[in-house]
């Protein structure tokens, strides 16, 4: 054992990264609603972002929240909401600081199904397709 191990912003980057460079095309996303997160000097950013791509015969959205709260979000395309199961990849943790160790990986993608809406928890980069 020589002690290594994927760093959590090195987690969150290559679930990010694997979307995006499988991408075959990109296409316009909008996010409306969700909360805001912190700039310095009392400024204020929105804290969810989003993309869609198109990889092979699916689309894919890669997303993330850099709030401190959880935010519950729905897909529509062309104002038309997506009515199917998602299939959710999320690597997230509960505080920005937290690290992975030799001895606990405390931040890892886990996998789960979504219908309608989707929990984003805090901090956190998520993929979502179907």
């Amino acid at each position: 054992d020589f002690g290594l191990y994927q760093s959590a912003q090195g987690t969150a980057y290559s679930l990010a990264a694997t979307t995006i460079n499988s991408a075959s095309a990109v296409y316009r996303t909008d996010v409306q609603g969700g909360g805001t997160t912190p700039l310095p000097e009392g400024k204020t950013m929105p804290a969810v972002f989003a993309e869609a791509y198109r990889i092979g015969d699916k689309t894919v959205v890669a997303l993330t929240n850099k709030g401190l709260r959880a935010e519950t979000v729905s897909i529509s395309i062309d104002r038309r909401p997506i009515r199917t199961r998602f299939h959710v990849v999320t690597v997230s943790a509960r505080d920005p600081s937290a690290k992975n160790t030799t001895a606990s990986e405390l931040i890892a993608p886990i996998a789960s199904l979504a219908s309608d809406f989707i929990s984003v928890p805090p901090y956190s980069v998520v993929r979502i397709s179907w």
